[in-house]
C-alpha cells in the first residue's frame, strides 16, 4: 500500500509526520510532497524547478490577497486560486499516479487548489481536516460565523471586486461532487462541525481518527533541567507554566484569555510564564509579570525539555480540532488546563489527568491554576496519569493501525 501526503508544511512538530510514522509502523509505505519542508529524510519531498515557481507565485498571490482579510476579519484564510492548475497537474501528474491514495492534510495558501485536484487521475481523495478549510470558502476557523453550514454567502471577507469567498466554495462543492472524497477528523468535535456543513454532507464517509503520539520520544526526562544551556536565563525558585502557539497574537490561540486569567490568580509572583511561538514583540507590554520567551523552537528534543520543565501547560484556545500541544504535554507529564470547548476535551479527563474549565471563563481558569499551582501531590497525581492516557490511547500502533483499516476500507470501495 503506497500513499501520498499532500501538506503545504512540514517541521519536526508537523502532525503530518507523526501520523506518516505511525503508518510506517504498520507496513503502509507513505510518501509525503510539500512546498516546504524544514525536514530532511527519506521519502519526504520538497517541490522543486518550476513547479516551485509557480507555487512560489501562487503563494505570495495568496498572501498579498488574504492579508487583507486578516486586518479586515482577524481570522486566517486560504484563496485557494486556479491559477497554474493545468501546468501543476502535468508536472506533478505521472508522480501521484504512482501511489494508491492521495491525502491531503494542510494545503492552504495556495498548494494544491480544488482545479489541480480534479485535473488529476486519482477518483478516491482523502483529507484530514487540521481545521475548517475544506469546509468552507476560505477561512481556516471561522469563529462564531455559521455560513460554511450553508454556502459562505456574504462573507465578510469578500472584497469590493469579487466575492472570493463564495467562489473558493462552489469550487469545493464541485471537486467534492466529482471526486469520492473520504476524511479523517482528529476529534469528535471535528466530525459534528463536519456533519453540520453543507460541503460535509458531500463526502463519502468521516472517520474520527486522533493524532498519534511517539511516547518513545515524548517522554518525561531523568536529567537536572536547571543544567541545561537552553534554560540558563530563566529566573530561580519560580514554577513554569507554558504557553505555545506558533503565532502568539493569534486570536483562536487565547493567549489573551489566559492573560485575563492570570491578573486573577494568588500567586502571580510563585511562577514565570514561557511562551513559545512567533511575534513576541507584540505582547511585550503585556507581560508585566516574570516571563520568558524562547521563541519558535524547532527542535524536538529542545521542545521536549520544554515540556518536562514545565509544572503545568495552559492550553486556552478558543477552538482546536485536537490539540496536538496538549497531547505532547500530557505525554512528557506537564498536566493541561483547557477551556472545555474543543478538542482538549476529548483528550482531557477533568480532575483526572488534567483540567477542563468551563468556556470561557477567566474566573474558573484562574482558579485551577491557582488549585495546581498549590499542591503539588496533586500536580504529581494528574502528571502520572496524563502519562498513562497517552501511552494507552495515542501511541504510533494504536493509530497506525487504525487509518491502515481505513485506506483498506477506501480502496475497495
Amino acid at each position: 500500500m503506497k500513499i501520498l501526503f499532500l501538506n503545504f508544511r512540514n517541521n519536526t512538530s508537523s502532525a503530518v509526520l507523526r501520523i506518516s510514522e505511525s503508518l510506517n509502523k504498520v507496513d503502509v509505505d507513505v510518501s509525503i510532497l510539500s512546498y516546504l519542508s524544514l525536514v530532511k529524510k527519506d521519502k519526504i519531498y520538497q517541490v522543486k524547478s518550476l513547479g516551485n515557481v509557480l507555487m512560489s507565485l501562487l503563494f505570495w498571490y495568496d498572501i498579498f490577497i488574504t492579508r487583507f482579510v486578516y486586518k479586515k476579519t482577524g481570522r486566517l484564510f486560504s484563496r485557494n486560486s486556479s491559477l497554474f492548475s493545468g501546468f501543476l497537474s502535468n508536472i506533478y501528474g505521472s508522480f501521484l499516479d504512482k501511489f494508491d491514495l492521495i491525502h491531503l492534510h494542510w494545503v492552504g495558501h495556495g498548494y494544491n487548489s480544488s482545479e489541480f485536484l480534479l485535473k488529476i487521475k486519482a477518483d478516491k481523495i482523502v483529507l484530514t481536516l487540521h481545521d475548517y478549510y475544506f469546509i468552507t470558502g476560505g477561512c481556516h476557523i471561522p469563529g462564531e460565523c455559521l455560513k460554511y453550514k450553508d454556502s459562505c454567502t456574504s462573507c465578510p471577507a469578500k472584497s469590493i471586486f469579487s466575492d472570493f469567498p463564495l467562489t473558493n466554495f462552489k469550487q469545493k462543492e464541485n471537486l467534492y461532487s466529482v471526486k469520492k472524497i473520504y476524511v479523517t477528523a482528529p476529534s469528535q468535535t471535528m466530525k459534528n462541525k463536519i456533519n453540520q456543513s453543507h460541503l460535509g454532507s458531500l463526502f463519502q464517509d468521516v472517520l474520527v481518527v486522533p493524532n498519534p503520539i511517539d511516547v518513545s520520544l515524548y517522554r518525561p526526562l531523568n536529567i537536572n533541567l536547571k543544567s541545561e544551556p537552553l534554560f540558563e536565563k530563566l529566573p530561580e525558585n519560580k514554577k513554569y507554566i507554558l504557553f505555545i502557539s506558533n503565532n502568539l497574537v493569534d486570536l483562536n490561540k487565547g493567549l489573551d484569555l489566559l492573560l485575563e486569567s492570570l491578573k486573577c490568580i494568588k500567586n502571580l509572583d510563585s511562577i514565570c510564564l514561557l511562551t513559545v511561538g512567533n511575534n513576541s514583540s507584540q505582547i511585550k507590554e503585556v507581560l508585566n509579570f516574570s516571563h520568558h520567551h524562547f521563541g519558535e523552537i524547532n527542535s524536538t528534543e529542545d521542545m521536549i525539555k520544554i515540556y518536562n520543565l514545565s509544572y503545568v501547560t495552559l492550553v486556552s484556545s478558543r477552538f482546536e480540532s485536537f490539540s496536538q500541544v496538549t497531547l505532547e504535554a500530557m505525554a512528557c507529564g506537564s498536566p493541561v488546563i483547557a477551556f472545555d470547548s474543543s478538542g482538549p476535551s476529548e483528550i482531557i479527563t477533568n480532575n483526572i489527568d488534567g483540567y477542563l474549565v468551563e468556556s470561557f471563563s477567566i474566573k474558573d481558569y484562574a482558579q485551577k491554576i491557582d488549585l495546581i499551582i498549590s499542591d503539588e501531590n496533586l500536580r504529581d497525581s494528574l502528571s502520572a496519569n496524563a502519562r498513562f492516557k497517552a501511552i494507552e490511547k495515542y501511541s504510533y500502533k494504536a493509530i497506525g493501525e487504525i487509518m491502515k483499516d481505513y485506506y483498506k476500507k477506501i480502496m475497495h470501495a
